[in-house]
């Protein structure tokens, strides 16, 4: 999402207006281009004025949250409060009291809680990791959503609660159903509207703005000057897949702001996963985004030329030592004055610059290589 895309929302009947979404994304700091994520928002602006209850899926850090608080603010209780629960965070034997409330009594050092249920009246109760509640609590809740009345812990008497359910998991819910882990008629009353969201991976071509607002937003936070990421630095991130998905981004967009000492963030302030990220390693990411052919001759070419450096620049001697034909190392040779590169054995070695312009030029088999050897 950008403010100069062209697409909006669609907008009509008691849909909020595209300005309307268009404030709510950026008051969340919610961003995206790609089509796939304008899919979910379509959907999203057509339910979020409606008191249908969402079940919103995705793996962890795909922005679930932030997803089910722009349903919050686009509705007609965008005045009432927005209450979170991770289900997962708390333990089973307090989770009921912190969802349903309790009274002096109800248990050995139960004190008065008022309860998220009740805390989210005229508003939202967003239940994060919903898939983690055990079946018995899954009845009660059931209950709840149903007549929007309870009763608290230690209390005969029943409360009401005018509230809004969005639900999230990281979990397949109806394999979960079908394990008797999961309530079935829970998932029946959960899965009204759904809201897929997809894994970073999958629509790669939101990483570049996502970036970027990682960036103003931690340069702010940390007062630091950095403007910009270096065209490679962003090959790396577009490259990369993130397990943690946009969480994972944002922590390594938010290192890379503390570490970068220009004000241009280099590869060298990249951090993955605690593990910096090497030249092999990007030129690895890179690899694995080709098409078979090609990515099996780039691995090739980064396996004989190490093994060429290694041998002090010798083919015959590369050879022997690795096991593979010496007309392959000739081959490596020629590659590297085609390219215009002279390997010092000593040196630093940029393989990503390597194999990218190794990516602009044929492969050997289509190239009519003669197969001769060099007499070298």
């Amino acid at each position: 999402m950008s403010d100069s895309h062209d697409r909006q929302p669609e907008s009509g009947g008691d849909f909020p207006s595209p300005d309307e979404v268009m404030a709510a994304l950026r008051k969340l700091g919610i961003v995206f281009v790609s089509k796939l994520m304008w899919a979910i928002l379509d959907v999203v602006a057509r339910v979020a004025r409606t008191d249908a209850t969402v079940l919103i899926l995705g793996e962890t850090g795909t922005g679930k949250n932030l997803w089910a608080e722009l349903i919050q603010v686009l509705s007609p209780r965008s005045e009432g409060p927005f209450v979170e629960v991770n289900c997962a965070g708390i333990p089973e034997a307090l989770l009921e009291s912190e969802l349903f409330g309790s009274v002096p009594g109800a248990f050995y050092g139960a004190r008065f809680r008022k309860g998220k249920l009740l805390a989210a009246n005229r508003g939202t109760l967003f239940l994060d990791e919903i898939g983690d509640m055990s079946p018995a609590l899954q009845a009660k809740l059931l209950q709840a959503i149903e007549k929007k009345r309870f009763s608290q812990l230690g209390c005969d008497d029943t409360v009401q609660s005018d509230f809004r359910l969005i639900a999230a998991t990281n979990k397949d819910l109806l394999a979960e159903v079908e394990a008797a882990r999961f309530r079935a008629d829970l998932y029946e009353r959960l899965n009204v509207v759904t809201l897929d969201m997809r894994p970073l991976r999958e629509h790669r071509e939101d990483i570049p703005v996502l970036v970027q607002t990682f960036v103003a937003k931690h340069c702010a936070k940390y007062r630091r000057a950095v403007k910009t990421v270096s065209p490679e630095a962003m090959r790396i991130l577009c490259d990369s897949d993130y397990p943690r998905n946009i969480r994972e981004l944002e922590h390594v967009i938010e290192r890379a702001v503390l570490m970068e000492v220009s004000d241009t963030i280099q590869p060298s302030s990249l951090k993955f996963n605690d593990v910096g990220v090497s030249s092999v390693e990007a030129a690895l990411l890179y690899v694995l985004r080709r098409k078979y052919p090609k990515a099996k001759w780039c691995l090739e070419f980064i396996y004989l030329l190490t093994q060429y450096i290694e041998a002090g620049g010798n083919a015959s001697k590369a050879s022997k030592e690795s096991e593979a034909p010496r007309k392959l190392f000739s081959r490596i040779r020629k590659l590297l004055s085609r390219l215009g590169v002279h390997i010092d054995t000593g040196q630093h070695i940029d393989w990503l610059d390597l194999l990218r312009r190794l990516d602009e030029m044929p492969m050997p088999d289509e190239e009519n290589d003669d197969g001769h050897d060099d007499v070298s």
